[in-house]
């Protein structure tokens, strides 16, 4: 250690590996060598306080070297600290030692500090921790202070303590009313928890609206509340047509509702003009294939080859179910698209796309308004001649 904090040698990434298992054989040195726990916990200390030295001696963009901070030193000193009697001067070590957490390299061996503390010490610390939060000269320095109580509280199981602590210095609008219902939660109170979600203002952001659904959910179903779960799983089913929402919505219900809810949902996506993939899936995945071919013929216009994501699946399941013409016909849209966007690194996917349509024209019987294959290709061959990378590959 001694030598890492002299050493002024820059690592570059390509040498990262190494020296990243050059600390890893330093702790492992340390587990194996060092027999009282107490001299341990030094040590270890003495370890996180180089990691200023570390960043800055290495381009670590990957994180190995810092990782480890946050796992095995950690996961070493918490092994020593929980052997060692001297609680207090542990605590006192790990107050030290936040006082210069700069990179957050450190944060761990206060969100881990149940392990090796009995709560009379913990309870101690946070007494410390609050007289530094009112001592700092600046918001940032506080926040810290605030950040290692709101650990210690979740670890006792004590929300009303971590209720405190997070809206210590809390502008009004910013209440972290949906955090603090979470914890309360976690801790076993749930009737709080609805509480404090319900002061959440209506117009919540979108995606912490959807977090809030399912803190809610969670909530009802500790409280035994079977018709607001239900409300709430309607939602989140009708927000996103997947198994995914479908099944938790049919648990409640009962899977005897199956039938209906599925032909009621499939009636309202056929109506809706637009075009969702992921309403399509839903559609693959109950296998209505019939109504699946149909809703992607009337919305073929909208149909994006650069949604692989969703529409190389989709593809497979029309193969798979004898679907072959539109099956073809998403394959085209794939191939149009890797090809419009003459990207040499995807021409590979062009080309077994094309002969995923070679292998498919044959037994097409009819390509109704569609061009043939055969066409279909020639056309290809006549627009994109000039991409020679992509026909040398097919």
């Amino acid at each position: 250690m001694s030598d890492l904090k002299q050493c002024e040698d820059f690592v570059s990434w390509h040498e990262l590996d190494d020296f990243a298992f050059e600390l890893q054989q330093l702790l492992n040195d340390l587990e194996r060598g060092v027999k009282d726990p107490c001299t341990g916990v030094d040590l270890l200390a003495q370890f996180f306080e180089i990691d200023k030295v570390i960043v800055h001696r290495c381009d670590d963009s990957g994180g190995s070297a810092t990782d480890l901070f946050l796992s095995s030193a950690t996961d070493l000193f918490v092994s020593f600290a929980s052997q060692c009697n001297n609680k207090q001067v542990i605590a006192d070590r790990v107050i030290k030692l936040n006082e210069d957490n700069d990179y957050d390299l450190r944060d761990n061996l206060f969100e881990r500090a149940g392990e090796y503390l009995p709560e009379a010490t913990l309870r101690t610390l946070i007494d410390e921790l609050w007289i530094r939060a009112s001592q700092s000269d600046n918001a940032y320095k506080a926040g810290r202070w605030l950040k290692a109580i709101q650990g210690l509280a979740k670890q006792l199981q004590d929300a009303p303590l971590f209720e405190k602590a997070r809206l210590e210095h809390v502008r009004p609008t910013d209440v972290p009313w949906f955090d603090i219902a979470r914890v309360y939660l976690e801790c076993g109170d749930p009737q709080t928890a609805l509480i404090k979600l319900q002061l959440i203002p209506d117009d919540t952001e979108s995606f912490r609206s959807h977090e809030r659904q399912l803190l809610l959910l969670a909530v009802y179903r500790e409280l035994g509340d079977t018709e607001a779960q239900s409300k709430i799983l309607w939602q989140l089913f009708n927000a996103h047509h997947s198994q995914s929402t479908l099944t938790p919505l049919l648990d409640c219900i009962g899977h005897d509702q199956r039938e209906v809810v599925v032909n009621e949902t499939i009636k309202k996506i056929v109506l809706d003009p637009q075009l969702s993939y992921s309403d399509a899936e839903f559609l693959l995945e109950e296998q209505r294939l019939d109504e699946l071919e149909r809703y992607l013929k009337q919305r073929f216009d909208k149909i994006n080859g650069e949604s692989y994501y969703w529409l190389l699946p989709i593809a497979e399941g029309l193969e798979a179910g004898g679907k072959l013409l539109m099956s073809s016909l998403i394959y085209r849209a794939l191939t149009d698209s890797i090809l419009a966007r003459a990207k040499l690194k995807y021409y590979h996917h062009g080309v077994s796309y094309l002969k995923k349509l070679d292998q498919l024209a044959p037994l097409v019987t009819d390509w109704q308004s569609w061009i043939t294959h055969d066409t279909y290709r020639a056309n290809l061959q006549k627009n994109h001649k000039r991409k020679t990378a992509f026909w040398s590959k097919y």
